[in-house]
C-alpha cells in the first residue's frame, strides 16, 4: 500500500468510526428515551415544565429590563432639564448614562436570546416527540411479532 492509500484508507476509517459513534450514541439516546418516559403523555409533561421554566427566565428577562429602561429615562431625564437650564451635564451623569445605555442593550439582547432559545427547544420538543413516537411503533411492532 503507498502513502496515498495509507493516508485514504485512515481517513475512511475515521469517517466509519465517526458514524460508528454517532450511531451508538444516537442508540443510547433512544433508549433514555423510551425508558425515561413510559407514556407520551410523561414527555409531554416533561417538556412543558422546561418551557414553563424557560418562560419564566423570559418574564425575568422582561422585568429586568424594564427596571433598566426607567433607569435609563429618569437619567435622561435628568440630563434633559439641565441642558434645558443651560447646565453643562455632569462627566459622572454622562458615564451614567453610557453605562445604563449598555446594560440596556446588553438586557434587550438576554431577552432576545432566551426567546430564541425558547423556539429552538419548541422545535427540539416537536422532534423529539416525533422519534418517540416511531421508537413506540417499532417497538409495538417487535412486541406484535414475538
Amino acid at each position: 500500500m503507498t502513502a496515498s492509500e495509507l493516508k485514504e484508507a485512515k481517513a475512511a476509517a475515521q469517517v466509519a468510526q465517526g458514524e460508528k459513534n454517532e450511531a451508538d450514541s444516537r442508540s443510547r439516546a433512544d433508549e433514555v428515551l423510551i425508558s425515561g418516559y413510559p407514556e407520551e403523555a410523561d414527555l409531554e409533561r416533561t417538556q412543558r415544565q422546561k418551557l414553563d421554566v424557560l418562560d419564566q427566565q423570559i418574564v425575568a428577562a422582561q422585568i429586568s429590563l424594564r427596571s433598566q429602561e426607567q433607569i435609563l429615562a429618569d437619567l435622561l431625564g435628568r440630563a434633559a432639564e439641565d441642558e434645558r437650564a443651560k447646565k453643562d451635564v455632569p462627566e459622572d451623569q454622562i458615564r451614567q448614562l453610557a453605562k445604563m445605555r449598555k446594560q440596556v442593550d446588553e438586557q434587550r439582547l438576554a431577552v432576545a436570546r432566551r426567546q430564541v432559545d425558547r423556539e429552538t427547544a419548541i422545535a427540539g420538543f416537536r422532534d423529539e416527540k416525533i422519534r418517540y413516537r416511531e421508537l413506540k411503533a417499532k417497538l409495538a411492532e417487535r412486541n406484535k411479532e414475538q
